[in-house]
């Protein structure tokens, strides 16, 4: 989830806390009551309790203002994990390997099928595709894709030498 929809999604959350959190007495009141003046000679009085009010209120506000942020964090990707958005695509890149600046080869499983894909700056070309044969061969389901023999240049050989024998 990006920034923007994180932000529009906590920002009610967050007016709503402050709204309710904030209800009640006004500022340097009591009960409803005119605010406290502070006496003139600063001497500690009833005027210093209700700072102390006021402080513990600001600290509570703000913790909760914490708390609601970061719940929202956490319910914003579990909902995004619950709607399919993370790790639930049926398409998965098994390798790739770079040509050139900006031009590569992937090998890329849809489905039950693996397809290797060019690369460019403007396009995504087909190059091939593998028989399930060969694709379960070359990139077993579940399989540890780092050993060599896994390789994509051992797939970019085997699918040069198939296109090689088709005349291609």
């Amino acid at each position: 989830m990006n920034a923007k929809r994180t932000l529009l999604f906590l920002a009610p959350l967050l007016l709503t806390a402050v709204i309710l959190l904030t209800a009640g007495t006004p500022l340097g009141g009591k009960n409803g009551s005119a605010p406290v003046a502070l006496p003139a000679n600063g001497l500690a009085g009833e005027a210093s309790l209700d700072t102390a009010a006021l402080a513990v209120r600001i600290g509570i506000t703000l913790g909760a203002i914490v708390v609601l942020i970061v719940g929202g964090i956490f319910v914003a990707r579990w909902v995004a994990g619950r709607a399919g958005f993370a790790g639930t695509s049926r398409i998965e890149v098994l390798d790739r390997c770079f040509l050139a600046p900006k031009r590569a080869l992937y090998s890329v499983r849809l489905g039950g099928r693996v397809v290797v894909v060019g690369v460019t700056e403007t396009m995504i070309t087909p190059v091939t595709e593998l028989s399930p044969d060969e694709g379960e061969e070359l990139y077993p389901a579940g399989a540890d894709r780092r050993r060599a023999d896994l390789s994509f240049p051992a797939v970019l050989r085997n699918v040069t030498t198939r296109l090689s024998r088709a005349g291609v």
